[in-house]
């Protein structure tokens, strides 16, 4: 049996860095909640609490990083901070900011290890103003616009039905790489919206715009999904022989080959 001295020192040398840093941890944890008691505040762990996004939000990353403060919690004029130390100048300043915001605010200390968990929730937040979905822009004015305009059963019929109209205005309109450069084999419209209620069908819809091109059709409200719609499309063609065809195109065209 081997001894413990003939342990692969690469192991070695790591377990006892992992130890060194959980010891690290510990020990800012433990200072964090002796701040916490000297200056009659609570001291939490708050990995496994939930996080609201919307109240982190109203921080910046820059500003919550510069000074030590993060905002997790919000509910109507109730705040819950988190911060490293509410002595420092920066994040004094944040929590008087904040406490201008919210009549009550409860501001709890946490340690180095639980704010960087923390500061990497705004990684995983969509914190951009404006999505660009194909030729669609949806941005934070359309979205209020759109609420305020739901005020009634009716109001909602009638932007569900408004709906449905840009969804295929959508669709038809759409135009990729492919169109731009007017490649041979690219569909000239590559989605066709049906309006009969009985398409698309493979017999009659599978050949549109030579096999490269799919049709859409039924598209109609859903309880559920919002919308739903039959898409049908060749397989061999536009799903394999013709788009391999096209994507040699684009390579040539664009210079990759």
């Amino acid at each position: 049996m081997a001894s413990p001295s003939s342990s692969n020192p690469k192991d070695l040398q790591a377990e006892l860095e992992k130890k060194l840093a959980d010891i690290g941890v510990q020990g800012q944890a433990q200072q964090s909640e002796a701040l916490a008691a000297s200056l009659g505040l609570p001291y939490a762990d708050l990995a496994g609490l939930p996080i609201d996004p919307d109240a982190l939000r109203i921080l910046s990353e820059e500003e919550s990083r510069s000074s030590g403060v993060a905002l997790v919690q919000t509910k109507g004029e109730t705040g819950v901070a988190i911060t490293l130390d509410p002595t420092l100048p920066a994040a004094k300043e944040t929590l008087d900011g904040l406490k201008t915001r919210y009549s009550t605010l409860d501001v709890v200390i946490v340690s180095p290890s639980t704010m960087n968990t923390v500061w990497a929730r705004y990684a995983t937040m969509k914190t951009a103003k404006t999505f660009k979905v194909g030729t669609i822009t949806v941005d934070e004015a359309t979205i209020a616009s759109a609420q305020e305009g739901i005020k009634s059963i009716d109001d909602l019929s009638a932007q569900m039905s408004r709906k449905l109209e840009d969804v295929k205005k959508a669709m038809r309109e759409f135009r990729s790489l492919p169109q731009e450069l007017g490649l041979p084999t690219a569909p000239r419209q590559p989605i066709h919206v049906r309006e009969e209620e009985d398409r698309p069908q493979p017999r009659l819809d599978r050949m549109v715009e030579k096999g490269m091109a799919v049709t859409v059709g039924r598209v109609r409200q859903d309880p559920i999904l919002d919308i739903k719609y039959t898409v049908m499309g060749h397989n061999t063609i536009r799903g394999a022989a013709g788009a391999s065809v096209l994507n040699a195109e684009l390579m040539v065209k664009t210079g990759r080959v």
